[in-house]
């Protein structure tokens, strides 16, 4: 092997680390900047089911807001770390999911369960399919991966957690699939803008 043969491959070599360092950061960063905006969608949906507060619902309500909020201060721990932004979309997220919680706190005591567990439930499958992502890409960022699962574990004890208030005519309601819808595309609009 000759001198720039040698120096070809350090640099192929080189280009190929750097391009995989740049996929894997692009990953955490689009990563973090939807979890960040999924627990603020859901924040914001609790805040509003609290303006018009089902007195029966409270405590359930209340305690995913509080592991929610140390769920968001983590993930914003994490983003200056990684050079994360936050979403675009926060301000119209912030209202438009405080009114879908008002919204869905004006239905019946079941039903508004219903809603709140098919939000945590969504909002759990996308950490589901992030972490199954990483795992494609092997990435291995265990802050990051740990604060999905994290997430990813409360979703889904919350939805288990309210299953006994939650309404099965509901659950499979059209009102259901349009909160499934609005988190699914909170999480494909926030992974680009």
């Amino acid at each position: 092997m000759n001198f720039s043969s040698g120096v070809r491959s350090r640099m192929l070599h080189m280009t190929t680390k750097s391009a995989e360092r740049r996929q894997t950061h692009s990953s955490v960063q689009s990563t973090l900047r939807v979890n960040h905006a999924l627990n603020v969608l859901l924040l914001n949906f609790v805040g509003g089911q609290k303006f018009a507060l089902h007195p029966q619902n409270s405590d359930k309500v209340l305690s995913l807001e509080s592991i929610k909020q140390v769920h968001l201060r983590e993930i914003e721990g994490l983003m200056p770390t990684y050079r994360v932004r936050p979403s675009a979309l926060l301000p119209v997220l912030n209202s438009a999911s405080f009114l879908l919680g008002v919204g869905s706190s004006l239905l019946p005591h079941k039903a508004s369960m219903s809603m709140l567990a098919v939000m945590a439930n969504a909002i759990a499958e996308h950490c589901n399919s992030q972490l199954r992502e990483f795992n494609e890409q092997d990435v291995a960022e265990p802050s990051i991966r740990q604060a999905v699962r994290t997430q990813r574990d409360s979703g889904f004890d919350f939805a288990q957690h309210v299953e006994d208030a939650q309404d099965p005519r509901h659950s499979d309601s059209h009102l259901s699939s349009c909160v499934r819808a609005a988190t699914t595309a909170t999480a494909c609009l926030a992974s680009k803008i």
